[in-house]
């Protein structure tokens, strides 16, 4: 007697989380005639709301890539979409000014052992026919085993700036700044 495959590790490869803050203005309905116009009828197994999310399982792992790889795009806006477990987040820097170089930001991505994996990008917004940058920039890394989160703060030039990504977790950290230690509350060593 053949053994039956494990249904549920297939589902679970199959399964993309769907970030969407605003869950009184998107239903789980909406979500998946949004999927299934950028992937094609019938492509949607399921769609389960979360606080912020929503777990959609995908007909097959095919598909299921393509919208982690490819975000959603509907509405006129986009959403962040990943393997629910992936280890590629989205790591964004906040306002960050312009004379800051992306070497910069690679740099502390490196010292953090996190792995860039997509260029870094920066968010504009429309001035009058024109796009203004307004400081944020951001970029998909791959978190490596050992590393669960970033530090909410990191320098550039004596300056603090905030870094988030999703789920982000409360760490410590300890910074070393002219051979005294202060605690901040992340864990992490800052070379700033």
């Amino acid at each position: 007697m053949a053994s039956k495959p494990d249904v549920t590790l297939l589902v679970k490869r199959n399964t993309v989380k769907v970030q969407i803050n605003d869950h009184q203005k998107y239903k789980a309905i909406e979500v998946i005639r949004f999927i299934e116009d950028q992937l094609g009828e019938d492509s949607v197994l399921a769609c389960v709301p979360g606080r912020d999310f929503f777990d959609v399982t995908l007909i097959n792992h095919d598909v299921a890539k393509n919208l982690a790889n490819d975000g959603l795009l509907a509405d006129g806006a986009g959403f962040h979409c990943k393997f629910i477990e992936s280890r590629i987040k989205v790591v964004s820097f906040m306002n960050i000014p312009v004379y800051i170089n992306d070497k910069d930001i690679l740099s502390k991505l490196k010292f953090w052992g996190v792995i860039p994996v997509g260029e870094i990008n920066r968010k504009c917004f429309d001035f009058q026919g024109k796009r203004k940058y307004d400081g944020t920039r951001f970029l998909k890394v791959e978190f490596p085993k050992e590393v669960a989160s970033l530090p909410y703060a990191t320098t550039f030039d004596g300056v603090s700036y905030a870094v988030r990504h999703n789920d982000q977790e409360k760490v410590r950290t300890w910074i070393i700044l002219y051979r005294h230690y202060i605690e901040v509350g992340h864990w992490a060593l800052s070379a700033d």
